[in-house]
């Protein structure tokens, strides 16, 4: 079973560097065809045999010149996206709300939509804030008739209507996650 496995490889492996050569030579052939076309031509176009060899394809080498800019498609967007998230957080930033840090006790005031846009305050420790410029958000813990209740909001959100810090309390974390496995009175506000 081996044997036959190891020999099944080799062949494959084997076919596999005949046709590596076969383009290469080809490559190779064209190049030769694409230089003698350059010299003949003193840096024009090039002949219309080289012209029919490569067919609109950049040859092997082309001349800085020549060379058109190409970018990835996704790079461009995602330089729009930085563009317009930027243009976004300078916009809201009408809206200030104060600094305020994981540790800090939170009263945050927020419409909710499903509920006629009536407004409810909700208070908690805030127990992580993942700043990521205009898709900041924040998580809030508090203890609600002995359940755990953590909410997370977006920064910018357009429901987000007031944010105050009432208090805070001393962490040596940036993150107090640690916070879900100890007892409910330390998340009690």
């Amino acid at each position: 079973g081996g044997t036959r496995r190891r020999h099944r490889h080799l062949v494959d492996c084997l076919a596999m560097l005949r046709a590596t050569c076969a383009r290469l030579a080809a490559h190779l052939e064209g190049l030769a065809v694409f230089t003698r076309g350059m010299a003949a031509t003193s840096g024009a176009e090039g002949t219309a045999e080289t012209q029919a060899i490569w067919q609109g394809r950049h040859a092997p080498w082309t001349p800085t010149s020549k060379l058109t800019k190409r970018k990835h498609l996704t790079k461009r967007s995602q330089y729009m996206m930085e563009t317009l998230s930027r243009e976004l957080e300078q916009q809201s930033h009408a809206q200030k709300f104060p600094e305020f840090r994981a540790g800090d006790i939170l009263e945050c005031t927020v419409t909710v939509p499903e509920n006629r846009r009536r407004t409810s305050v909700v208070k908690g420790l805030c127990i992580a804030k993942n700043n990521a410029g205009w898709n900041t958000s924040f998580t809030i813990r508090n203890i609600v008739g002995n359940i755990p209740i953590e909410r997370s909001y977006p920064l910018h959100s357009p429901n987000l209507v007031d944010l105050k810090v009432v208090g805070s309390k001393r962490v040596r974390r940036a993150k107090l996650y640690y916070l879900r496995d100890l007892g409910n009175k330390f998340s009690r506000v």
